[in-house]
């Protein structure tokens, strides 16, 4: 990836990745309650694709995601936790990571090709409200405290004289909670004629191969951390990474020495 930054800014073509999900129009009708972020969990799952076997799903599916929460914030990677397990091939086909971010900003991400359904959700938390992006509908649920929350200045006994009442108002006075309406766009489209636009005016795409590559970067490391993830208390190598073994329980351990035991 970063051998193609090079080539294209050498030969001074323009570089686009194919990260369509930044122009979902849900995630574009969220855009002023996804800056500066602090909290971010998305889970991403596919039926079993039959496809894109030569990876797993980091690289297939969560990586979609891990484009989005990195265009939101330049902060360095500071922490990463991750686990994955191999099902159906030989590389993860389900996953999850936590990410912590020099910024403050944690992302906890899941992704599974071997889901019975599909879905691509992703809620976001930010100092300035909630987002709640089905990138499947497309739709968005917003919601934009009022001041009082947002500067710690709400006290609930002020606000009530009924805390048990308080969930009646709670969404409509406090919390209140936005459905938008999302226009009807086609994001491959879209992305196209951002291409297009890019390669004319000479200007960088939406998704440029920096971009791009910093998301296989932190891919990498997801994915690192699961090669190293050891799922019981022992050490060895057959407990460790998306192909680890599960341990003999007591019973199983007995029933196996029984049944090796020579006949009488």
């Amino acid at each position: 990836a970063q051998e193609m930054v090079v080539a294209a800014r050498q030969a001074g073509v323009v570089l686009q990745v194919g990260h369509v999900e930044r122009f979902n129009p849900a995630w574009i009708a969220a855009a002023d309650l996804t800056a500066k972020p602090k909290y971010i969990e998305a889970v991403r799952a596919s039926r079993f694709p039959g496809r894109c076997l030569d990876v797993g799903v980091v690289m297939d599916l969560m990586i979609h995601d891990l484009d989005l929460v990195l265009s939101l914030t330049s902060a360095p990677l500071r922490e990463v936790q991750a686990s994955g397990l191999a099902v159906i091939t030989d590389d993860e086909d389900l996953a999850e990571a936590r990410l912590v971010f020099e910024c403050g900003l944690v992302a906890s991400l899941k992704a599974s090709r071997i889901s019975p359904a599909a879905s691509r959700q992703m809620q976001v938390y930010s100092e300035h409200g909630y987002a709640a992006i089905d990138f499947n509908g497309p739709a968005v649920t917003m919601i934009r405290p009022r001041a009082e929350l947002l500067e710690r200045s709400f006290y609930l006994e002020e606000a009530t004289a009924n805390p048990l009442q308080f969930a009646d108002v709670l969404f409509d006075e406090w919390l209140p909670v936005q459905v938008p309406e999302i226009p009807k766009r086609n994001a491959i489209l879209d992305e196209l004629h951002d291409f297009v636009i890019s390669i004319r005016s000479g200007t960088q795409p939406t998704v440029g191969g920096e971009a791009g590559s910093r998301a296989v970067e932190i891919a990498e490391a997801i994915l690192a951390a699961i090669d190293t993830r050891c799922w019981t208390r022992e050490s060895a190598l057959a407990q460790r990474g998306p192909l680890a073994m599960p341990p003999e329980d007591i019973t199983a351990a007995s029933r196996r020495q029984h049944q090796q035991r020579p006949a009488a």
